[in-house]
């Protein structure tokens, strides 16, 4: 594996979980790097992407990685319960996110001060896995817009596509896994609006339209027709929940969003 130029100094923690994590995204499948697929060169920044599989993180992780940044991921608080991995996560600046507590408003601040450090914070704004059938982005919680309002850091829409066909990990059958980076959100119109439930709404579906057409770009489709991305539109709870329970998806808490 070459060496990673980094945009801020590595632990030793940072450095081993930094290999392990490339090794297991290189096992799940083979990363696709368009030209125009650029990170900022300046942070911090927020990343926004759709989320197809519990596969994502190490592989969005890999993505970012191997473009100068160490990744910061809003991450379940259930992760941080479990021993080791907690103590792991916090020592290399994961972000918990507990959205059932008061502990919700901490993950923001938490998430903002990682901003103002200068870093990429990785949101999946769906808050799950997408339960559609067909795959495409279901509705996105606001925690992502609001977070970029509160503290100024540019919002740039991200899509993922193949990840979903890379669990459970296939020896000699590994999927592409393509990437896109969108342009970053113009979000002058929402300037102080960071309270305005109505016009957080209006942003992310805004957000929402972008990450649906990047994935149609990879996916080489055009995009279902605003209103029908919903999670009863082309997908089952039954579907759903096969990927529901484990799922490692990264979201800001319910006192941050709507």
């Amino acid at each position: 594996m070459g060496r990673v130029s980094l945009r801020e100094p590595q632990t030793v923690t940072m450095r081993i979980v930094a290999n392990i994590v490339m090794v297991m995204a290189n096992v799940l499948g083979r990363r696709r790097h368009p030209k125009d697929a650029q990170l900022p060169t300046n942070g911090g920044f927020i990343l926004a992407m759709n989320h197809l599989s519990i596969a994502d993180p190490p592989i969005v992780a890999a993505f970012v990685y191997e473009r100068g940044w160490y990744p910061r991921f809003m991450a379940k608080a259930e992760l941080f319960a479990k021993w080791p991995l907690g103590a792991v996560l916090r020592s290399i600046g994961q972000i918990p996110v507990d959205r059932r507590s008061s502990q919700a408003a901490q993950s923001l601040k938490d998430a903002a001060d990682a901003l103002s450090a200068g870093r990429c914070v990785i949101i999946f704004p769906e808050g799950t896995t997408t339960k559609r059938e067909d795959l495409w982005p279901m509705p996105m919680k606001t925690g992502a817009v609001r977070l970029a309002l509160t503290t100024g850091a540019p919002l740039i829409p991200a899509a993922i596509w193949g990840s979903a066909g890379a669990m459970p990990p296939k020896l000699g059958r590994r999927p592409v896994i393509s990437f896109a980076i969108g342009e970053l959100m113009d979000l002058s119109g929402y300037a102080g609006k960071q309270a305005d439930t109505a016009a957080l709404r209006v942003a992310t579906n805004e957000m929402h339209a972008q990450i649906c057409g990047l994935v149609g770009e990879l996916r080489g489709e055009t995009p279902p027709a605003a209103g029908s991305t919903g999670a009863d539109a082309g997908g089952s709870a039954a579907a759903g929940a096969k990927r529901s329970d484990n799922d490692s998806s990264t979201d800001l808490g319910e006192s941050a969003q709507s």
